[in-house]
């Protein structure tokens, strides 16, 4: 914990440098807002982006094919309103380098924090599963603010200068930053050194995915927690941060996952998987409008069945 993570690369240009400084700026000035002052402006941010059509059709397109019962009326107001939530996850996320450890606290709560001390006590860390739901960032600061040895598993950005920054602002709340190009032997030694490793786990996974049922369509999904999870003996806890009407967070969280060591390795990963994400799918119904339904989960198609 705490060790500070270098990352190469090319000299920043000048478009990394107005990216970094406008960064700056916009984190400065959100940083003078009320937490209520942040969601007014992060809601009609979103209300922006909606009216100029960024990735509506795609949005719209996903919600059909999860939501097929839902009218279309349903569909456009379950889209604005997302897209209302993400403009506020947004700038709430630019507003975390000035928030406290204290402050994350008061913000979050856990429906099962014992899972935390639970796994800490048994001594082979734990995977930390979630997804683009509510801010997950504050509910990923808020495990080390609890005391939890906690490592974010990130992948570098080509903005060495943003890549730097945001990373300094998730040490300084008291998480240690994993680059995935580390691969397998550091995310291991982290969890036999009885630390926390936090996973997304909620996007297309490409080709090197398995394709589990997610809204009734096969989607490309990542097997590394669930392997890591295997290897390691750590169990799997998951959470899922929801916003509440008052702008705070209630982390949901279901009974822990272990991977089964009766079954062999493939089957038990796959079963473990798909139990993640079936409770993320759960979740997600009841609060629909919190999800990242911008991004193309199901771009990656299933390979035709052999004739």
């Amino acid at each position: 914990m705490g060790r500070k993570t270098r990352f190469r690369g090319r000299r920043p240009g000048l478009k990394h440098w107005a990216e970094y400084l406008l960064l700056r700026v916009v984190v400065f000035l959100l940083s003078r807002l009320s937490w209520n002052g942040t969601r007014r402006l992060g809601r009609f941010a979103g209300r922006l982006a909606w009216l100029t059509g960024v990735r509506r059709d795609v949005t719209l397109e996903n919600l059909a094919q999860a939501f097929p019962e839902w009218n279309e009326p349903r569909r456009r107001s379950v889209a604005r309103a997302c897209y209302e939530h993400f403009g506020t996850t947004f700038l709430e996320l630019c507003r975390l380098p000035h928030v406290t450890r204290e402050e994350v606290l008061l913000r979050t709560t856990f429906e099962r924090p014992e899972a935390f001390a639970a796994a800490h006590a048994a001594g082979r860390g734990a995977i930390l599963l979630t997804g683009h739901l509510g801010n997950w960032e504050l509910m990923g600061a808020a495990v080390p603010s609890l005391g939890y040895p906690t490592r974010f598993l990130v992948a570098t950005q080509s903005n060495r200068l943003v890549n730097a920054y945001v990373c300094r602002a998730r040490q300084s709340a008291g998480a240690g930053i994993l680059p995935a190009e580390y691969g397998l032997r550091a995310i291991l030694r982290t969890l036999r050194a009885n630390e926390f490793v936090a996973f997304l786990s909620d996007q297309d996974a490409g080709r090197d995915g398995r394709f589990v049922e997610f809204f009734g369509r096969l989607a490309s999904t990542p097997l590394g927690p669930v392997r890591f999870a295997r290897l390691a003996r750590a169990p799997i806890i998951l959470g899922y941060s929801i916003r509440r009407p008052d702008g705070t967070y209630f982390a949901r969280m279901p009974p822990p996952i272990q991977v089964r060591t009766d079954l062999p390795a493939e089957e038990a990963e796959l079963e473990a998987t798909r139990e993640s994400v079936a409770l993320l799918e759960g979740v997600i119904r009841e609060h629909p409008e919190q999800w990242f339904w911008m991004h193309r989960r199901w771009k990656t198609r299933p390979p035709a069945p052999a004739a």
